[in-house]
């Protein structure tokens, strides 16, 4: 994994990290890594809060505006955290930051990190490519 993806991957679960600790979820937002160095971030806009959108139209909306920042050059990386639950058969939930990272040379990375919530505390897990196993 490249240091751009590395870098992009961090951001995104200390980003998710810190929406968990403060409000107990977050919705998915993007981050972008651009050629200065900058990280802009992508997420709910004033027309989502209005239109009361579903995750999967709000996670296509920021995909969308991440991949035309690769597609214009005006991007090097680009990220996507979303709040993910597995239900298990024995009817347990698995909640998970599911993070999505490209760069522009199309490499991806794509994980799972498995988070509890406990006595208000955040508890974040190894990754997982797959953790509904």
């Amino acid at each position: 994994m490249n240091e751009n993806i590395t870098l992009i991957k961090t951001k995104l679960v200390e980003t998710a990290s810190y929406f968990l600790e403060s409000m107990g979820m977050f919705y998915p937002f993007g981050l972008a890594l651009l050629p200065d160095g900058n990280i802009n971030l992508y997420g709910v806009e004033e027309q989502d809060k209005i239109e009361f959108i579903d995750s999967d139209t709000l996670i296509n909306r920021i995909s969308n505006k991440l991949f035309q920042s690769i597609d214009d050059n005006s991007a090097l990386t680009i990220g996507i955290a979303i709040n993910t639950v597995f239900s298990k058969s024995d009817n347990q939930d698995i909640n998970c930051i599911e993070i999505r990272v490209l760069d522009s040379s199309n490499q991806e990375f794509q994980t799972y990190i498995k988070y509890d919530i406990l006595d208000e505390k955040l508890m974040l897990y190894a990754e997982n490519p797959h953790p509904w196993l």
